[in-house]
C-alpha cells in the first residue's frame, strides 16, 4: 500500500467519523426542522405545565386535536 492510498484510506475513515460526530452533536443543538418561534415555544411550556399540575396525560391523536390545544392556552 503506497503512502497516498494509506493516506486516502485514514482521511476518508476521519471524515465518516467527523459526520458522526457532527450528527451526534447537531442532535442536541439543533432541530432538523428549523428553529421554533419563540411565541411557540412559550405557548408549549405553558400546555405541558397546565398538564402536569392536572396529573392527567394529554394525548394528541389528530394533528388539529394538538393544535386545538395550543390555541386554547
Amino acid at each position: 500500500m503506497s503512502t497516498i492510498t494509506a493516506l486516502e484510506t485514514e482521511v476518508k475513515a476521519l471524515r465518516r467519523e467527523v459526520t458522526e460526530l457532527r450528527r451526534y452533536i447537531g442532535f442536541y443543538q439543533t432541530d432538523p426542522e428549523g428553529e421554533y418561534r419563540p411565541e411557540f415555544i412559550n405557548k408549549m411550556r405553558k400546555l405541558l405545565r397546565s398538564s402536569s399540575k392536572k396529573e392527567e396525560l394529554i394525548e394528541f391523536t389528530t394533528p388539529k386535536e394538538f393544535l386545538r390545544q395550543v390555541r386554547e392556552i
